[in-house]
């Protein structure tokens, strides 16, 4: 884990792309600014080789947390990595940046949003974000 900067890629979908925030276990994924990943949290990753699958918190510096023991594919990177809540939601916490190594990495969503803010930056008050899945 180097922390040397943000990584991540915005999107124009077509028109007949749909986009949504349902997480392979039903529930919807939400964004809340203050959530950061903590040692030892079980967390999970929704990617489009593997589906849902969930792991732990090992370490976390700088922009980045790695998350052992959750299976991973190559076509998983860039996917949502989240706590699951009690209601059978979760609330965003990164994105998947591992590529089938173990550990992964995996991006903060706050660093990833401070980032994008400062990339392309609003007028005016800054609304709170909002993550959203695509099918094909």
């Amino acid at each position: 884990m180097d922390g040397s900067g943000v990584e991540y890629e915005v999107i124009g979908l077509d028109a007949d792309v749909t986009a949504f925030d349902v997480l392979p276990n039903g529930g919807r994924l939400r964004s809340s600014p203050g959530t950061r990943a903590q040692p030892g949290e079980r967390l999970c990753h929704a990617g489009a080789a593997t589906g849902q699958a969930c792991g732990r918190v090992d370490s976390v510096e700088k922009g980045w947390f790695v998350l052992t023991g959750a299976a991973a594919g190559e076509r998983d990177v860039g996917g949502p990595v989240y706590a699951l809540s009690g209601d059978d939601g979760a609330v965003m916490v990164g994105l998947f940046e591992g590529t089938g190594e173990s550990p992964a990495k995996v991006e903060s969503w706050r660093a990833v949003m401070a980032q994008l803010y400062v990339d392309v930056p609003l007028p005016g008050p800054q609304p709170s974000a909002v993550m959203r899945m695509t099918t094909r």
